[in-house]
């Protein structure tokens, strides 16, 4: 879609829609991820009220501050954010602490290819899931759940085995919540690496090497307000959510295989598994898959290994 495209949808008048605080989550939810289904938003924003959540998106998208982006027949229809929600969030003073973009950059943000946006609606499918589990659990506040990749990027340097080449790292996700049990307060953060399949292990393996370094090298604790030094007191996961138990085995044995290995700080579930019981003993650890004597087959380890809660 070009610029004229994204201007020419801003014909027209919101007149007969007073915006209340849900439009500007929905608004300001569709202008961080770019795009959700129906049900994403219903489940986000309407308590999983889907008529609820039908009837109002459905005024919205009349008023022009929505728009439905045109898919092939039998597909699930897909949300984007209209020109008049964009203006409505800068001009309303609505955007809270994302970042102001400009017209040409929201215009090249509404250019979402189909193979993209099956990954991004599998982003906003572990969100959704994770969300809900969240909210349901005693103790669980929730601070900041990104999926734009603008709001949690850094840059990481390679070990020497991969180049030592400096690397921009975009997470899928950046997830940040507490969980006050027993007393005490702990802080939760992750970062989240959704794979579809097209990536190597490889390629996964690399960007797991870059949040090990951007942890030891202190550089997340300095993006957190504190010092190198303070590194351990900034502790995080990287969650990586795979098709296959075969899958996740393989890259647990290519992470075992690095010097020195990774053993805790992945943590890997399949989508299914997530999908369905995210907070629950789903995830496992490199760790859990080391070798035997026996050569068990990937999928018999991945059968065998032990699994941990996420809380």
């Amino acid at each position: 879609m070009s610029v004229l495209d994204c201007q020419n949808m801003a014909e027209g008048s919101t007149t007969g829609i007073a915006l209340q605080e849900r439009d500007y989550l929905v608004l300001r939810g569709l202008y961080e991820s770019r795009v959700m289904t129906t049900a994403q938003a219903a489940a986000l924003y309407f308590d999983d009220r889907l008529p609820a959540a039908l009837k109002r998106l459905g005024r919205l998208k009349k008023a022009r501050l929505l728009r439905d982006r045109a898919r092939a027949l039998g597909e699930p229809a897909v949300l984007q954010l209209g020109a008049k929600g964009f203006t409505a969030l800068i001009e309303d003073g609505q955007l809270g602490t994302l970042p102001r973009i400009s017209d040409a950059e929201w215009a090249g943000r509404c250019r979402v290819s189909e193979l993209t946006l099956r990954h991004e609606l599998a982003v906003m499918d572990v969100k959704v899931a994770l969300t809900k589990a969240l909210r349901a659990w005693p103790g669980i506040h929730l601070q900041q759940y990104s999926t734009w990749p603008r709001l949690s990027q850094f840059k990481s340097r390679m070990p020497s085995g991969y180049g030592s080449q400096v690397v921009t790292v975009k997470p899928d996700r950046f997830l940040r919540f507490y969980h006050d049990a027993n007393n005490a307060i702990d802080e939760h953060m992750t970062f989240q690496e959704i794979d579809c399949g097209t990536a190597s292990n490889r390629v996964l393996t690399e960007r797991i090497l870059a949040y090990r370094e951007h942890y030891q090298s202190g550089n997340f604790a300095l993006s957190r307000g504190g010092t190198r030094e303070e590194r351990e007191q900034f502790p995080f996961r990287v969650l990586v959510i795979v098709k296959t138990p075969d899958r996740m085995a393989n890259l647990a044995e290519r992470l075992l295989n690095q010097n020195p290995p990774v053993t805790r700080m992945v943590w890997m579930a399949t989508m299914s598994d997530v999908l369905q019981t995210p907070l629950s003993n789903i995830w496992q650890v490199p760790a859990h898959f080391g070798k035997s004597d026996a050569r068990p087959s990937s999928q018999d380890r991945a059968r065998r290994a032990a699994a941990l809660p996420l809380i």
